[in-house]
């Protein structure tokens, strides 16, 4: 294992391991960049043809998001050669009190559990736990047809049928434009979980890079919302994730969802992960039928 710092090197590293191993919706080398904490110092455990591990460091605070990037078989071996090194590493002030960890799957985060039985170190209860619904492309009916899709269709002919629509590739819109809209955005949600809008800003000045769709939506003229995702490694699914809009109209986050679903579908992907969500924002999510949901959660691993 080697710890790596420099900021180049990490980039490199994290494309060569999610290009072998990536598996998580967020397994994305610019998002874990653009998402770290600007106070933090990154950090990536290299384990060469094993994959690795992502970190920032705050003082004695680790974080950890997202699953380690690695082979299935390795995972949690990776992680507890990784916790090994943060409560011991030297010198002692540097050593880790607390390692958090975001973003991991409520099943992954129990295996890691019982690997932890036997070794000095606990995991403390999920501080919190977000639900993931996953949208069936290959099933879901681009006409919106039937009583179920009734919510749908209406959203989608009452700007049809009512406005000028265009859409836009979001490369081609000002990023002054765009981070006006994030603004309003982040003011007028009422979803109860955390925006962390950082990396949302820099996606938009850096062009969205390596972003499969990058969908501007303009209504009469106006910049009115904004979608942007990517291809789930190593799988045949697509993962949303912005998915923004100006809460002008009651049924245009409705409308700006579809459009976004729609184009994943023509686009091939079978299945469409519509990411983490309170209960709330999840109500929301559901209007869209999803085939199943799963957990996501955030804990703390502490030596004992």
């Amino acid at each position: 294992m080697k710890l790596v710092t420099d900021k180049e090197k990490i980039l490199s590293l994290l494309r060569e391991h999610i290009k072998k191993f990536g598996h998580r919706p967020e397994h994305h080398e610019w998002l874990f960049l653009y998402a770290a904490y600007p106070e933090s110092e990154l950090n990536y455990f290299d384990f060469g043809d094993d994959g690795g591990i992502f970190a920032e460091r705050s003082g004695t605070r680790w974080f950890i998001s997202e699953e380690p990037i690695a082979p299935s078989a390795q995972r949690i071996d990776l992680f507890l050669k990784v916790l090994k090194y943060i409560f011991t590493a030297p010198p002692a002030a540097l050593a880790g009190q607390k390692v958090s960890v975001e973003d991991w799957t409520e099943e992954f985060k129990n295996k890691c559990s019982e690997a932890l039985r036997s070794l000095p170190y606990r995991i403390l209860r999920p501080n919190t736990a977000q639900y993931c619904p996953v949208i069936d492309l290959e099933k879901f009916d681009a006409t919106l047809s039937g009583r179920a899709m009734k919510r749908m269709r209406y959203a989608r002919n009452r700007f049809l049928k009512n406005h000028k629509i265009e859409i836009q590739d979001a490369r081609e819109v000002s990023a002054d434009q765009m981070l006006n809209l994030l603004e309003v955005w982040g003011k007028m949600r009422t979803a109860h979980d955390a925006v962390w809008a950082p990396d949302y800003v820099k996606f938009i000045q850096n062009g969205f890079p390596e972003c499969a769709i990058k969908r501007a939506v303009w209504i009469d003229g106006m910049l009115r919302g904004l979608s942007v995702g990517w291809r789930i490694p190593h799988s045949t699914g697509y993962y949303i994730y912005m998915d923004i809009h100006d809460y002008s109209d009651e049924y245009l986050g409705e409308f700006v969802s579809l459009d976004h679903i729609l184009e994943a579908k023509r686009m091939g992907s079978k299945h469409l992960d519509f990411g983490g969500s309170d209960r709330g924002l999840l109500n929301f999510k559901n209007k869209f039928h999803p085939e199943h949901t799963y957990k996501i959660c955030d804990f703390s691993v502490v030596k004992i």
